[in-house]
């Protein structure tokens, strides 16, 4: 999905953007063996958040980069799973979060980032990789494909 919307992104720019490096990324919340997407409406965020209290969730994000010439191009993939433990919380505290709209265009529908947090007991992994772009992957790929940008990562709690 990462390498799709990459190449999607670079064919709405079209060639006269050439050369180029690009991104994409998409993250994944899987509980159970099942993926949780993006809640189509608040009852289904709502179920979703309940199914997800007091669960072990693993988030996995695939980053692709490319840099594109007149030539061709070169394409970089991977990815990063963490895990998010979720505290047991009631459903008022479920229909409270709901309320800040927070949950409709975040898979599983929570973000670690905003409000979520408040309902996130414990993670492992890469914050970053619970956010949506895991960094250090993200610029190990930007590296293979010949990126210009920085040598080193900044501060990082990954």
């Amino acid at each position: 999905m990462a390498a799709r919307k990459l190449r999607a992104a670079l064919a709405r720019e079209g060639p006269a953007r050439r050369p180029c490096f690009g991104l994409g990324a998409d993250t994944l919340v899987v509980l159970d063996g099942r993926v949780q997407g993006k809640p189509g409406s608040p009852e289904e965020a709502l179920a979703m958040l309940m199914g997800e209290s007091g669960r072990t969730l693993e988030v996995i994000t695939g980053v692709a980069v490319g840099r594109f010439t007149e030539d061709g191009e070169e394409i970089e993939s991977g990815f990063e799973t963490s895990k998010v433990v979720m505290r047991p919380f009631s459903r008022k505290e479920a229909l409270a979060y709901c309320a800040t709209g927070e949950p409709f265009d975040k898979a599983g529908a929570f973000a670690i980032q905003g409000e979520g947090r408040a309902l996130i007991e414990s993670f492992a992994g890469s914050h970053s990789n619970i956010v949506g772009l895991p960094q250090a992957l993200t610029l190990a790929l930007l590296r293979r494909v010949g990126y210009p940008g920085p040598t080193r990562e900044g501060p990082s709690s990954d």
